[in-house]
Formats: C-alpha cells, structure tokens, sequence
C-alpha cells in the first residue's frame, strides 16, 4: 500500500502542468542542493536542473553566469526508484548522477538518495516533492 501511495506521489509530479516550482528539491551536507522541476504528461523528465555543491554550480540554463552547463541525458522511474543523468553539452559524458529512492509512513512520502557530481563527489540527499 505505501508503494502505491510513493507512486501515486511521484506520477501526480509527472502529470502537473509544466510550472516553475514543481519538482524535487534535495539538499545533503556540504552545502548540496538541487532542483528538479519536471514535465508534466507521460514519463519523467526534467525541464531543467541546478545543482550546487559549496560555491560550485551546474545548471541547464545556457545563460547563468559562472556555472557548468549541463544537459539532461537520461532519465527513468521504476517502482520506488528514481533516476536522473545529466551529461556535458556535447552529450559526451554523465557530469552529474542522481539516483533516488522512495518510501511512505503516513500522507508524505519520504525521498532521498545521492548525488554523485563526476571527479567532484557524492552525497546523501534528502527531498521534497512541491
């Protein structure tokens, strides 16, 4: 039954009109964030990404100044499991990982996992879905 309801969670995320501020939003130790906001319709894809680790930034904003471009490459949701690939420009290497795992105890469901950032680290991460 909680599977059913972490589903449910994450494909309401799927299919909410493609809106600033919908999406997962994580943070870890080390001054780790990142957002996530996503389609909606069939599947799950993000409309874009920013990621931050200290002072350091990768986004897909082609216009944010001082940070790494980055592109989405690949993306997927398999019962509880939640992945996200984001590679360079040029599609010529995965930049970023971010691999998610879910669980429910109530009415929220609760979302965390890592992020590893290529030749930079890994992290623990915790998110909220809004």
């Amino acid at each position: 039954m909680n599977r059913i309801v972490l589903a449910a969670a994450l494909s309401a995320i799927a299919t909410l009109p493609a809106v600033a501020g919908e999406g997962l939003m994580c943070s870890g130790a080390d001054g780790v964030e990142f957002h996530l906001p996503l389609a909606g319709g069939t599947g799950l894809y993000p409309l874009g990404a920013e990621i931050t680790v200290g002072d350091q930034v990768w986004t897909t904003d082609a216009q944010a100044k001082g940070a790494t471009l980055i592109t989405p490459a690949q993306s997927i949701g398999i019962d509880d499991r939640y992945y996200f690939d984001f590679a360079d420009p040029n599609l010529e290497g995965i930049v970023a990982r971010i691999r998610l795992f879910g669980a429910t105890g109530g009415d929220e469901p609760a979302i965390g996992g890592t992020l590893a950032i290529t030749e930079r680290g890994a992290w623990a991460v915790t998110c909220d879905v809004g």
